[in-house]
């Protein structure tokens, strides 16, 4: 069945928690404090089934100006607003805050009660009717009918029951196929049971027995048994209210506005970026950095504006901020917050949070605006595209792009899918994915990379992929980079080698002093024969050239495979190691080992030349040792 949460709001002593009463038969005023001094001081809890069958759950806020902070943690969750007001009263203070809470959270379905309608005369009824018709002129409140209430002969009871029927029928339910997250907002702990907390599902259900973790900590819990209504159920759904008592989890580990979710669906953080409002009775700008607090589900924390592309917002505008926080909460695209000053305490604005864990933002940044505007005006899809569109450097998994959009994974699979048989994303073989503009991002950075690094050295133009790929980043995935290479393979646009690749039709032109240096070196080679040319010896040979020169060329050389360098930092003349390649596996092929002495006749060469050959071999992956002999790897696989 449809559960909705209404929340009761209004100047303190306008008689929220009388008119709750009236409705429920509930008392929400439970602590001896609020029976002493006959006032509100934590958000209250009741509840009523209309005659439709759907189910309200209440919560009555505080009223004071002082406990505008408790009614911040209870109201952040509600459907639909009653807001009350006294008819001896009018509009106070705390009305006009409240209506601007409500709509700062964008509240859209709710009405208004003027109550104590028996102790007034008529002219100041009238005169408070059309007060309050001006107050809510233009907002979320101007359509629904004004409901008069008395407390004594309970005059209005009736209407307002079929009105709230009324708006609750045309309410949409929270959603439950997103994932389960619960804003705590009282604990408690009782004995024989342990630890209970409560609060107002926002979205998701959750089940008797399941595991649980409380946000922003790690740490997990078991559902040892739920309670809705004062009763007890296996299940308990989106909008409802629910107390959950935990398993594995002490009192002393909880704090009010931690979140409830399933353990790994959220990604805690201290930075959101949102779209800002700022009251329009303000009366000063709003400047760029200002510290202010910041509420968000029942978390109440110290945080920063940074504001994006600006210095200041005037009273009654808008735009863009980073909102930097002190301690990490757990928060989704589209939910909202309001933000207070520190002094004097004011609700100031508040907003509605388009992308979380972004990084820092810098004013040399440009462009983020427009892409928040683009995020702000997204549907499911937009957000998954433009949150893909980001990220150059690596794919995204499902959990993560879950996590991030606040989506299930089973709705982010389908979006995913969707976006991918339009094109529009592309899934790597291990099921990451990775937006199509970025990939063509990343594949043209790594053509400019490969241009920039052969226009500074006009001799290096055969990059391994693993020096290329940390050229452009050490942080980009191994695998994105292997799929953007291979897709430019099948471009014509390089040429793959191994684990080398390079660009086509780059043509390798030699200046007249390093033809001079490639001439000689290659006499030198040719001279020695099979011998290797230790690195200590070519400034040496080419005393009179440029070293600089001599180790571009020495490069080139490697690079076209003229020449190749063994592990210990020798060069040999590739033709001749092919040479003694061949010799060392007729001699394998004909005899099955060899040690280095053997090896040493074979090759004709000194212990440290044919040791570093053998090597080479070895990393070749055609003989491997076998104690003090080598094998042919083929013929260790026979075995």
């Amino acid at each position: 069945m449809k559960s909705l949460v209404v929340g009761v709001v209004g100047h303190v002593d306008h008689g929220k928690t009388s008119l709750v009463k009236a409705l429920t038969g509930i008392d929400t005023d439970r602590l001896p404090e609020e029976k002493k001094r006959e006032m509100s001081i934590e958000p209250g809890f009741a509840f009523l089934k209309l005659p439709s069958g759907i189910n309200l759950e209440f919560i009555d806020v505080p009223g004071h100006e002082r406990l505008i902070h408790n009614m911040l943690k209870g109201i952040w969750s509600i459907d639909i607003a009653i807001l009350v007001v006294a008819a001896d009263d009018g509009v106070m203070p705390q009305t006009v805050e409240h209506l601007n809470i409500l709509k700062l959270l964008g509240v859209k379905n709710g009405l208004v009660v003027i109550t104590k309608i028996d102790i007034v005369k008529q002219e100041l009824l009238y005169l408070v009717t059309d007060e309050v018709k001006k107050l809510v002129n233009k907002t979320f409140l101007e359509d629904p009918p004004i409901i008069y209430f008395s407390f004594l002969t309970k005059e209005g009871r009736s209407q307002l029951i079929e009105e709230l029927d009324k708006i609750a029928n045309q309410t949409a339910q929270k959603k439950r196929e997103k994932p389960f997250r619960l804003s705590i907002d009282r604990f408690f702990t009782y004995s024989g049971l342990g630890t209970i907390v409560t609060g107002t599902i926002a979205s998701g259900e959750i089940r008797k027995g399941e595991e649980i973790q409380i946000y922003p900590k790690s740490q997990v819990a078991r559902v040892r048994s739920l309670q809705v209504h004062r009763e007890e159920v296996d299940k308990a759904i989106a909008g409802q209210r629910v107390g959950i008592n935990l398993s594995g989890v002490k009192i002393e580990e909880i704090k009010r506005g931690m979140t409830l979710g399933k353990p790994n669906d959220f990604i805690p953080h201290f930075f959101f970026n949102a779209r800002l409002f700022y009251l329009p009775n303000n009366e000063k700008p709003l400047f760029n950095r200002e510290k202010v607090k910041i509420y968000h589900g029942a978390t109440e924390a110290l945080g920063r504006v940074i504001l994006i592309e600006r210095e200041r917002i005037l009273p009654g505008e808008s735009a863009f901020a980073q909102i930097r926080l002190e301690e990490k909460i757990v928060s989704l695209p589209f939910d909202r917050f309001i933000i207070r000053s520190l002094s004097p305490p004011a609700t100031i604005g508040g907003g509605i949070i388009l992308e979380i864990q972004p990084k820092k933002y810098r004013q040399r940044e440009r462009g983020t605006s427009q892409r928040l505007e683009k995020l702000e005006r997204s549907n499911e899809e937009g957000i998954i595209e433009e949150l893909t569109k980001k990220s150059l450097l690596r794919p995204f998994t499902l959990k993560e792009i879950s996590q991030k959009a606040g989506f299930s994974p089973k709705r982010t699979l389908e979006i995913i899918e969707k976006l991918t048989s339009a094109g529009n994303l592309l899934t790597l073989s291990d099921k990451t994915v990775v937006h199509k503009i970025a990939f063509e991002n990343l594949k043209e950075l790594i053509l400019n990379k490969m241009t920039a690094l052969c226009q500074k050295n006009s001799l290096h133009s055969i990059f391994t992929k693993e020096e290329l790929r940390t050229q452009i980043s050490p942080y980009l995935s191994p695998k994105l980079f292997d799929y953007a290479l291979n897709a430019l393979a099948k471009e014509r646009k390089i040429i793959i080698n191994g684990i080398s690749a390079r660009l086509v039709n780059m043509k390798v032109e030699l200046t007249s002093t390093q033809k001079l240096i490639q001439e000689k070196l290659i006499q030198k080679f040719q001279s020695l024969g099979r011998k290797p040319l230790w690195s200590s010896e070519i400034e040496k040979i080419l005393p009179d050239l440029p070293l600089k020169e001599v180790k571009k060329v020495l490069h080139y050389l490697l690079e076209i495979g003229m020449i190749t360098c063994l592990n210990d930092g020798s060069f040999l003349f590739t033709e001749s190691l092919n040479k003694m390649k061949k010799e060392i596996e007729e001699y394998l092929n004909l005899y099955g080992k060899i040690d280095i002495l053997e090896a040493k006749n074979v090759l004709k060469l000194g212990r440290r030349a044919t040791i570093a050959i053998l090597e080479h071999l070895d990393n070749l992956k055609i003989t491997t040792r076998d104690g003090n002999y080598r094998i042919l790897i083929k013929d260790k696989r026979s075995d």
